[in-house]
């Protein structure tokens, strides 16, 4: 038994004398599901999961619960968490600072075409580190990535020859075929600009890599990403998932199916994709109404 296993054994055997039959039913349903998507992801022990992991599952089940579902979800793996830092399983709760309100089930925020389009011309791509900024941003608008699936890409996870990237990380494995503007900017960067990062010590495995040679923190793209919206006027709150959202949404606007689109997010259900068709169908809506000639 791996030592998350073990500690969910535990964590359950102590709630025991202080729970019903039916609530110690419904914490151990959600918090081995909890560790069952850790586990598939070979991480199989307390301290392999960091917080940023704990925050981008938790975006996961938002794309596929309602938010009651997921704020009890996470109250079940807070409780986790402080048992295993009470029992000396863990030096600090990595789970303390992580916000049921960023996860609420609401209408995604979503870029215009001509939002996108600004984003993506911010960096500077006669510098290092904006050949690098633009080759993520178009990675992550060609594929709708997670951003940990994103940060977790490896130089063999890219293709050059077909244009291919496989999110190998996720725990439903998937390929993408990049546009050509997004292939040309990552191959621009793997040929001509990530050198600049590679310390001479460094064998990092990971395509997207910071000035230490070490692989891009999910803080350190949210902070780019954030500057660069600032850059191009964007005046919404945008973070990671908002290209997420964006892709997916642009992609049911110009016609493609929504299980397909279901498919290349990697969800398990078609919850998301239903929240992008009502966006779409509200803002065909509100066009119409504009147009009118009664308006």
């Amino acid at each position: 038994m791996n030592g998350l296993d073990k500690a969910l054994e535990n964590y359950i055997e102590s709630l025991k004398p202080v729970s019903s039959d039916n609530t110690l039913s419904a914490y151990r349903r959600d918090a081995e599901t909890f560790v069952s998507y850790f586990v598939s992801a070979d991480k199989s022990e307390p301290d392999d999961i960091t917080e940023e992991d704990i925050a981008e599952y938790f975006a996961d089940q938002a794309d596929n619960m309602s938010a009651a579902s997921v704020t009890r979800r996470l109250s079940v793996v807070k409780g986790f968490y402080k048992y295993m830092l009470n029992a000396g399983i863990l030096t600090e709760n990595r789970a303390a600072d992580v916000k049921a309100s960023g996860f609420e089930r609401k209408t995604p925020d979503i870029l215009s075409r001509t939002e996108v389009e600004k984003l993506l011309a911010q960096p500077d791509i006669t510098d290092p580190k904006g050949i690098r900024d633009r080759a993520m941003l178009e990675v992550m608008y060609a594929t709708g990535m997670r951003v940990t699936e994103l940060l977790d890409l490896r130089i063999s996870d890219y293709v050059p020859r077909t244009k291919t990237i496989i999110c190998s990380s996720a725990k439903r494995p998937r390929s993408f075929e990049l546009y050509p503007i997004a292939a040309k900017c990552l191959g621009d960067y793997l040929k001509n600009s990530r050198q600049s990062f590679i310390k001479q010590s460094s064998d990092c495995v990971y395509i997207f890599i910071n000035f230490n040679g070490e692989r891009m923190t999910r803080q350190g793209f949210w902070k780019l990403l954030k500057y660069y919206a600032e850059a191009s006027g964007i005046s919404n709150q945008i973070s990671p998932h908002t290209l997420r959202h964006s892709f997916a949404t642009h992609l049911l606007e110009n016609g493609a199916e929504p299980r397909d689109v279901q498919e290349l997010l990697g969800n398990r259900d078609g919850a998301a994709v239903k929240e992008y068709l009502n966006y779409i169908k509200s803002k065909a809506m509100g066009k119409a109404i504009k147009h009118h000639p009664r308006a």
